[in-house]
């Protein structure tokens, strides 16, 4: 589930793009972008409550809090969007909530919200990599696929979007958001970070062209992170979210 929120894609590339066109990082809405979880209390038939295998694959069926513990009174440590992929660490549920890991992120996730995709034996059933909506115009398949791949193995917390102007162009870019526009991340950046990291180490995969993050630009050359100038804004300074472009 997802608040409502207006878009204003015309405002924030004027103020991104105003300084520093190749690269820019527009994100995709405004600070009410953010991915809900469902309420966790809510009775549901549907509810998953069996024991299922360890290392089943589960999807989300709606936005999810990945808690630290089978309570809602436990902390929410991020918020998984729908169709996200998680893998079972234990098989019986605690409370309505089993154990699950979500990219690199251990954590509890209620059965209200669950269904199987694949066993704990290997088979991968239809557990392949899920859709994510991407916001503005079109992108390129390969863009796609690495988004889906990205949000299904490590998790996309908030909005992904591109938009005309977008360099080197809006359906070979993406803004894929780590905290609420204008805001850095609870976490210091880490989840970005892994987001960065996989986008690199699949860079012939997806024909991915450069990544941008916490002011810092990596083409994934040999020169590693370079610093970038400083642009003003945590937008526009990429600690908000991390830009990704990709070759034709």
């Amino acid at each position: 589930m997802r608040k409502s929120f207006a878009h204003s894609f015309l405002a924030l590339a004027m103020t991104c793009c105003g300084l520093f066109a190749s690269g820019c990082g527009v994100v995709t809405g405004d600070e009410d972008d953010e991915i809900v979880g469902a309420d966790e209390r809510v009775s549901r038939s549907e509810a998953l409550t069996k024991n299922v295998p360890v290392g089943s694959k589960l999807r989300t069926t709606t936005g999810l809090n990945l808690r630290s513990g089978a309570s809602t009174s436990n902390k929410i440590l991020l918020t998984m969007p729908a169709g996200s992929l998680v893998t079972v660490r234990q098989s019986a549920p605690k409370n309505g909530f089993y154990a699950v890991r979500y990219g690199n992120t251990d954590g509890w996730a209620h059965g209200n919200y669950l269904v199987e995709v694949s066993s704990g034996s290997g088979a991968t059933g239809t557990a392949s990599n899920k859709a994510v909506k991407i916001q503005g115009p079109k992108v390129r398949a390969h863009v796609q696929a690495f988004a889906n791949a990205a949000c299904s193995q490590i998790g996309c917390p908030y909005e992904i979007g591109t938009r005309n102007g977008h360099d080197p162009t809006a359906d070979r870019a993406i803004d894929m958001m780590m905290a609420k526009y204008g805001t850095k991340p609870k976490d210091g950046g880490a989840h970005g970070t892994k987001i960065a990291n996989f986008a690199l180490k699949n860079d012939a995969k997806y024909k991915v062209m450069y990544v941008i993050w916490q002011q810092k630009i990596n083409s994934n050359d040999g020169r590693g992170w370079r610093l970038m100038a400083d642009r003003g804004s945590i937008t526009q300074n990429h600690y908000d979210h991390v830009h990704v472009s990709f070759d034709p």
